[in-house]
């Protein structure tokens, strides 16, 4: 069962300044204001349906074996690299939005060692993009990330980010040890784990409507205001937590929630999307993943019916199959390794 796999996300806090910057405009994505209208031409999709999906639209598989094969006008591939133990689909498009502000990067650490990053920028993609090429940057040097590592590799996006750009972005980053697997997150996108039992959702949204993250923007001196009908951070930004977005941290906060999977026999498949496939519900992903031979066809598949459905956003999936079959595994290593360090300060090595 699900609740064998899950500890206690860390709940942690971190010291705020006052907040004192003013709202200003935001551009549309997350932030109020009215999506651009849809314009784009006519794409046949894997199903032979045309159903009206962009030019900026593709997928990416990655094979164990370390080959990749891309389709459509990829966006940031350089980010992109093989994971040698795992088959990965990622299917992207920038659906009705002007402008796709969704990035994604994949990094391999050493032997069983892993990340995969998915960032939801807002008001552009800078944030995004800063975010993910560090994380491919400033990870390679490290063996195993633990709960306070992923605490300082957070704050070190978020310095980076802050003096480069006013923009934002949500951050979900997986990593994938030899037998166990850690999540840490900022935003609203989500994490499935699928198993022999089903399929459950692992994080819960940073957005105004969870009570606690209400309880702790007004406890950082920030606003919760009721926008047409849409509950905002000082009127705003309706996430709670994010990278970047300078002028408005505090009240928002960059600590992430982090959840650790322990990997069990029957743990078949992890699945990030952005909260652009929130029109799909649960029991149609896990279907669509069941139903497809290999993920980057689960990928697509997800992704075009949230397209279908309507959504208003960027919308992108990553697939990862975790079958044991592709996945090696040590033996004799314990659950968590010491982290090796090869630059930096050893209380905090993202200190650079």
């Amino acid at each position: 069962m699900f609740s064998d796999f899950l500890s206690t996300p860390l709940d942690s806090s971190s010291p705020r300044m006052a907040y004192s910057a003013s709202p200003r405009s935001r551009k549309p994505a997350i932030y109020r204001g009215t999506p651009p209208t849809f314009t784009s031409t006519l794409r046949c999709v894997q199903s032979g349906t045309e159903i009206g999906l962009p030019e900026e639209t593709w997928e990416v598989n990655i094979e164990p074996d370390c080959t990749i094969k891309k389709e459509g006008k990829t966006l940031n591939s350089e980010l992109i690299e093989p994971l040698p133990r795992f088959a990965i689909g990622i299917a992207q498009t920038r659906g009705v939005r002007e402008n796709m502000e969704d990035v994604i990067s994949t990094c391999h650490l050493e032997r069983n060692k892993d990340l995969i990053g998915v960032f939801d920028g807002h008001n552009g993609d800078s944030a995004a993009r800063i975010a993910a090429t560090l994380l491919k940057q400033d990870t390679k040097n490290y063996t195993l990330l633990d709960d306070i590592h992923f605490i300082d590799l957070f704050n070190h996006l978020q310095k980076k980010i802050v003096v480069q750009t006013q923009s934002g972005t949500t951050a979900t980053v997986l990593y994938l040890g030899c037998e166990i697997v850690k999540i840490a997150y900022v935003g609203d996108c989500s994490v499935y784990l699928i198993d022999n039992n089903g399929i459950n959702k692992i994080t819960v949204p940073h957005r105004c409507g969870n009570i606690q993250e209400e309880k702790r923007i007004l406890t950082s001196g920030g606003t919760i205001e009721d926008i047409d009908g849409i509950r905002r951070v000082n009127g705003i930004i309706n996430i709670t937590r994010s990278l970047g977005d300078r002028e408005l941290h505090p009240p928002l906060s960059f600590e992430p929630e982090i959840y650790s999977v322990n990997v069990k026999k029957g743990l078949s498949h992890i699945v990030i999307t952005s909260d652009g496939a929130d029109t799909v519900n649960e029991k149609e992903l896990e279907k669509m993943i069941r139903r497809s031979p290999t993920v980057s066809i689960a990928a697509a598949a997800i992704r075009n019916e949230a397209f279908k459905q309507k959504s208003k956003d960027n919308i992108s999936v990553v697939v990862v199959d975790m079958k044991f079959s592709s996945y090696e595994r040590k033996t004799t290593s314990p659950l968590v390794d010491d982290l090796c360090i090869a630059g930096g300060d050893e209380d905090n090595p993202f200190d650079f």
